[in-house]
């Protein structure tokens, strides 16, 4: 009976004192005021949601990042890349890389989208997609020959320094030009339009 006490008490102490703290934060990750977030304009901004125990995490990202990789750079990057694949890279095709930073139901869809791994194995010198995880992700790629691991973390370091997003999208033009899509579509065959 003492222990049906204890349990009570135990149960009531922390619906009681349990209670979830609510931060947001802008761009710079400097804590904002919650009218503040919501006024934020979604068609530039993505609004993201992490829980920690008892506190909700909101930040908001760019959707849209934009860069150049000089020639050193491209060179060093697409020979990492080869590595990290094990396929040769066209140089004169775009490239697409579909990258996850957490394991998510997104990834086997992504694996299993048969009309884009289709159209790529049709069109093979139009466009170089690869489907990347990060180290920290956890995502066991020997489910699949499509996954590749980035071993080097040398696409977090270079593209997504500031990436808090489960999914990054990122489109390499044959001039060294770059695009990065943070949070954007989960459904990889819209995606070759804007590679193209």
């Amino acid at each position: 009976m003492r222990n049906y006490i204890v349990f009570l008490l135990i149960l009531v102490y922390a619906a009681t004192y349990s209670q979830v703290n609510t931060v947001y934060y802008d761009l710079d990750q400097n804590l904002i005021s919650k009218s503040d977030f919501d006024a934020l304009d979604e068609s530039i901004y993505f609004k993201q949601e992490k829980r920690k125990d008892s506190l909700k995490i909101y930040f908001i990202g760019n959707k849209e990042s934009h860069g150049t990789l000089d020639a050193t750079q491209k060179s060093q990057f697409f020979a990492l890349l080869e590595k990290i694949t094990s396929k040769k890279i066209y140089k004169e095709a775009n490239t697409l890389i579909h990258f996850y930073q957490e394991d998510s139901p997104d990834v086997q869809k992504s694996i299993e989208n048969r009309k884009y791994w289709r159209w790529n194995k049709r069109y093979p010198k139009r466009i170089n997609a690869f489907i990347i995880c990060s180290k920290e992700s956890k995502i066991d790629v020997s489910k699949s020959k499509k996954l590749h691991l980035d071993t080097y973390n040398i696409i977090k370091r270079l593209f997504l320094k500031n990436s808090q997003t489960a999914i990054s999208h990122i489109f390499i033009k044959t001039d060294g030009s770059f695009k990065v899509l943070d949070g954007a579509s989960k459904n990889i065959f819209c995606l070759l339009d804007s590679a193209l």
